[in-house]
């Protein structure tokens, strides 16, 4: 292959090292992995008041759970430098992003992208914690009645030496 492309994937992958190992050996000599990906900090604001809730709720082991990998632009060219890759651009930037349907925005939002810290948690207790997270992030989320996430994306480019 001559490239390998990624949008907003990678930081699904827990296992960074290996990811990078399966692109490099993929890739010919002179190839490119372009890629764009949480970054560090990314819906830092979410993350932290989901887990809150969830402790305040005696959801411990949910509360720790791991869901992403938002490196920042240090750790994750480290690790491509370490697989061989050379980092020719990288960028590490705020993209507030808009969520759909107001107040309930943040809840589908959760739902979605981070079920795995809801997962056997009753529905109504669900849905309790639902709001409880939404009130958290309102009065840093709410812009005049439009919801945004605090997105960090890490964007790159790096060759096969």
């Amino acid at each position: 292959m001559i490239a390998v492309f990624s949008n907003a994937a990678l930081h699904w992958v827990l296992d960074a090292n290996g990811a990078i190992r399966s692109v490099f050996n993929s890739l010919k000599k002179g190839g490119r992995f372009v890629a764009e990906m949480g970054g560090k900090g990314n819906v830092e604001r979410l993350i932290h008041a989901t887990k809150q809730v969830l402790h305040n709720h005696g959801y411990n082991e949910k509360a720790d759970t791991k869901v992403w990998y938002f490196p920042s632009v240090g750790e994750y060219t480290t690790k491509l430098e370490e697989h061989g890759f050379r980092v020719t651009y990288v960028i590490h930037y705020d993209r507030k992003t808009p969520l759909q349907d107001g107040h309930q925005g943040v809840a589908k939002w959760i739902t979605m992208f981070g079920a795995q810290f809801l997962d056997g948690i009753p529905a109504d207790e669900k849905e309790q914690i639902l709001a409880e997270i939404t009130k958290k992030l309102e009065p840093f989320y709410n812009e005049n009645g439009q919801w945004y996430a605090d997105y960090k994306r890490l964007r790159f480019i790096a060759v096969k030496e």
